[in-house]
């Protein structure tokens, strides 16, 4: 098997040619979970396929749920700016194509300019003039964080 943020492949044996399944990773419908009763077995399921497959052991299976669940966090929502802001704030997708023909499709242009905009957040310089200097030091009355 190999598992990135692209796909999810199944080999029948450890040679490229015995490729038996292929799943889109951002297509999967939910984090992987262990089936009850079958020790470091898994389903990798999206809204038209869907595939059991077990590992050697318990600890693999964990270590690929927890690579799941970072890359379903970095989908895309293309309608909610900030989800997609959240979303994308723990991914590197400097290497991405974020093209139509990338690997996002259509979302791939939405998450550029998502991507544009945080880094402009970032670097932009916060202006203090106007704000009275005791909410500077205190902070805004009744916010409880420090």
């Amino acid at each position: 098997m190999t598992f990135s943020i692209y796909f999810a492949n199944f080999f029948k044996k450890n040679d490229v040619k015995e490729l038996m399944v292929s799943m889109e990773t951002q297509m999967l419908t939910a984090e992987l979970t262990e089936i009850p009763g079958a020790p470091g077995c898994t389903i990798f399921k999206t809204k038209s396929k869907e595939y059991p497959i077990c590992f050697k052991d318990e600890t693999i299976r964990k270590q690929i749920q927890a690579a799941a669940i970072k890359f379903l966090n970095c989908r895309p929502n293309p309608n909610n700016q900030l989800a997609l802001e959240h979303a994308l704030s723990g991914c590197d997708l400097s290497k991405v194509d974020l093209s139509k023909k990338g690997p996002f499709g259509s979302a791939g242009p939405k998450i550029h300019h998502v991507l544009e905009k945080m880094k402009e957040k970032k670097n932009k310089k916060v202006s203090w003039k106007g704000i009275n200097p005791y909410y500077i030091k205190k902070g805004i009355p009744g916010d409880l964080q420090k």
